[in-house]
């Protein structure tokens, strides 16, 4: 028992010494290298050593920050982009709404130059909005925003700055319906503008073209020429652009010409028409016997 606790004692006290041997060690380096920088060699090329482990520590925190300040310049590119997306869309609607109402004034100061060439006996002349287009090839018919509500009748011509669109074939309240001359239930009795031959100008169910009926081969008829109403069927007054001649063909043991017309009214941007109240000279003269 007594020999045990020597052994112990023994080792215990080996141990105490070692370490105040170590401390003593170390409290002399400490003041040696504070007081006389005995080890500032070795401190330099124990720092070359260790600077790439320092390094290689590092860099995982600099990936991480240039990756997380990659993500928010990022966002704040993607944030900024969807701002400046969404704002040219604004300002690409409301350059269509300028746009438009410009093509609107531009119609509408058209329409104001055309009512100036109607005759005189035209007494009433107003402008209707088009609400529906029907351009079934066997119709060809529009619907306009005024009816007897504006005394519309079955028969009355309507015009574009450019020429004559069609007739009014029914009234409603406050509606009516047209038939565009390109129908092919139209006719319209015309002439030429440069020698004043007549003819018929039918529909083809298109409002690309309008054919000349029935004209003979022998007919005058040359490309570029311009048809405009007779004034034929006291239907229509005289005068109105109806289209011209783009086409003719002569076929083989055919005694009529096929000769095509390219419509005067723009038909295919048919927004706003002009109704003109146009009174025959033969209904003049019934009116004034009548009167008297």
């Amino acid at each position: 028992m007594n020999t045990q606790n020597k052994t112990i004692f023994s080792k215990e006290s080996f141990l105490g010494l070692r370490v105040f041997c170590w401390m003593i060690v170390s409290l002399v380096l400490m003041i040696g290298d504070h007081q006389y920088g005995y080890f500032s060699h070795l401190k330099s090329f124990l720092s070359v050593i260790v600077s790439p482990i320092h390094y290689s520590v590092n860099v995982p925190y600099k990936v991480f920050n240039s990756f997380s300040n990659y993500l928010i310049s990022y966002n704040n590119l993607l944030n900024e982009n969807t701002k400046l997306q969404t704002r040219q869309l604004l300002l690409e609607a409301k350059i269509q709404q300028l746009s438009s109402l410009e093509n609107e004034n531009t119609q509408l100061h058209e329409l104001l130059n055309a009512s100036k060439t109607i005759p005189h006996n035209n007494n009433k002349i107003i402008v209707a909005q088009i609400l529906n287009i029907n351009s079934n090839p066997f119709d060809q018919e529009i619907v306009i925003d005024k009816g007897q509500n504006y005394d519309l009748y079955v028969g009355q011509p309507i015009i574009d700055a450019h020429g004559l669109i069609g007739q009014i074939i029914s009234v409603n309240a406050i509606t009516s319906r047209a038939v565009l001359l390109t129908s092919s239930k139209s006719a319209i009795p015309v002439e030429n503008g440069r020698n004043g031959i007549r003819g018929i100008a039918v529909g083809n169910g298109t409002t690309d073209t309008i054919s000349l009926a029935y004209m003979p081969n022998t007919a005058d008829i040359q490309i570029g020429d311009l048809f405009t109403t007779s004034g034929l069927g006291t239907k229509f007054p005289k005068g109105y652009a109806v289209g011209k001649v783009i086409s003719i063909e002569y076929p083989v043991k055919e005694r009529f010409a096929v000769i095509k017309l390219a419509p005067a009214a723009n038909l295919n941007k048919l927004n706003k028409i002009l109704l003109t109240w146009f009174t025959s000279p033969s209904n003049d003269s019934k009116h004034d016997e009548h009167n008297n």
